[in-house]
């Protein structure tokens, strides 16, 4: 059950959402999408902790539908912008903690577990990324096409998921805290 969420997550951070990403509780009459914008503000469902150093800027990040339930699709989309060209040799480190007990903390081959997953071949180009639910690939974009199935059995429980990626020479791509809280049932 925790396997299933960790690679959820990681599967959101490799296509470029660039990888891990929180749900927020919305109450009834809220809309049925959230639409979050990264830059400049922050949030307390999902921080980007990366800076102007790091190889990749997210710039925007799409959930439908604004609360995920267990059981339930997700449809993602992420738009950033490649600073540096991602390489073989690129890797993930994803940490899940509930509270403050470490649950798994794994290394992912970042170019082994795009491709395995239909999302992207390494090298990545440098320019703008859009990862989307929508559409094919087009000249200026990489658009990936991934619906996301959420497991049913995904226990009560506060997470807390980091994910920081690497490009193949170990210089900083990406970073992303995320809570996750699947404390209430849905109805």
């Amino acid at each position: 059950m925790i396997h299933t969420r960790v690679y959820f997550m990681l599967l959101l951070f490799l296509a470029m959402t660039p990888y891990a990403i929180a749900w927020l509780q919305l109450p009834s009459w809220a809309t049925s999408m959230y639409h979050f914008q990264w830059s400049p503000s922050s949030t307390d469902l999902i921080e980007d902790c990366s800076d102007d150093s790091y190889g990749v800027e997210i710039r925007d990040i799409t959930l439908t539908p604004s609360f995920p339930e267990p059981g339930k699709e997700l449809l993602i989309e992420a738009e950033g912008i490649i600073k540096e060209p991602i390489q073989d040799g690129a890797y993930v480190q994803v940490t899940v903690k509930i509270g403050v007990v470490t649950l798994i903390r794994r290394t992912f081959d970042l170019c082994e577990e795009m491709q395995k997953n239909d999302v992207l071949d390494c090298p990545v180009r440098q320019g703008p990324t859009k990862a989307s639910i929508v559409e094919p690939s087009s000249h200026d974009h990489h658009i990936i096409t991934k619906t996301v199935q959420l497991p049913k059995e995904i226990p009560k429980g506060d997470f807390r998921v980091y994910a920081q990626a690497y490009n193949y020479d170990d210089s900083d791509l990406a970073c992303l805290k995320a809570h996750v809280d699947f404390r209430k049932r849905f109805a």
